[in-house]
């Protein structure tokens, strides 16, 4: 049987952070493909859903030395060679990995006792993240309560 491993980019500007956060957290109303009866088996893999995501971002660029234009006074623009982060601006690309059902057993791989597959896959996610990404992987989710 033919597996197939999916990966996504999404880039989100400040606005859509509100809608990419609230999805990742389980946050007011989610759409038919989600079964909010296992919602509970969902996984914090890096980072913590605790934080809403405009703020684990805006925390990260103001590391990285960026900070939203009104923050800045007009000195620390021109003087101090300050950074801001632009009105336009992609604040995160959002990655999205995810396997055929068939790799991890079947439509109804969520009834087996072993979660080998589950358990090798999201391994394997996770060091590709940190691999990839480092320390700018800021968050990253495991969505049990999804469907395909």
């Amino acid at each position: 049987m033919t597996h197939y491993q999916v990966f996504r980019l999404q880039p989100h500007r400040h606005g859509a952070l509100i809608g990419a956060s609230n999805h990742a957290r389980r946050a007011g109303a989610m759409p038919k493909y989600i079964d909010q009866s296992q919602s509970d088996k969902n996984q914090d893999l890096i980072g913590s859903s605790d934080t809403p995501l405009p703020s684990l971002i805006l925390n990260k660029l103001h590391q990285l030395g960026y900070c939203r234009r009104e923050e800045l006074t007009d000195y620390q623009r021109r003087k101090q060679g300050k950074s801001y982060i632009r009105s336009d601006a992609i604040w995160s690309i959002e990655v999205l990995l995810s396997a055929s059902v068939d790799y991890f057993g079947g439509p109804d791989w969520r009834d087996q006792s072993d979660q080998a597959a589950l358990n090798r896959w999201r391994d394997a996610s996770v060091n590709f993240l940190k691999s990839t990404f480092g320390e700018n992987c800021i968050f990253a989710a495991l969505h049990l309560d999804e469907q395909t």
